[in-house]
């Protein structure tokens, strides 16, 4: 299982379908994972990545310092079909497949 976490100001996630368009969520200042699970993971893998997540302290307090860990919404978009691949010899790429 791996996460991509980000802090935003808003996010939405928006859904094409048969009817257009659709928004299927959306949050005001929050942070946006981008959720990619394998088929190996478990639930006590989800439960440990929520927990990591949630713990993060990446909203600033009054006094401008990165201290706060609540500061807003989240948005989970997962999919099991993101993963990382290594090659012989090279870097970390990302494969979808």
């Amino acid at each position: 299982m791996r996460a991509v976490v980000q802090r935003v100001e808003r996010a939405e996630v928006r859904v094409h379908g048969d009817g257009g368009v659709v928004v299927a969520g959306a949050i005001g200042r929050g942070l946006v994972v981008l959720l990619g699970v394998e088929a190996r993971d478990t639930g006590a893998d989800a439960a440990w990545m929520a927990s990591k997540i949630a713990g993060l302290r990446v909203f600033e307090d009054d006094g401008g310092r990165m201290n706060l860990g609540r500061g807003g919404g989240c948005c989970w978009c997962r999919t099991s079909r993101w993963r990382g691949r290594r090659r012989r010899g090279g870097g970390r790429t990302l494969a979808t497949r």
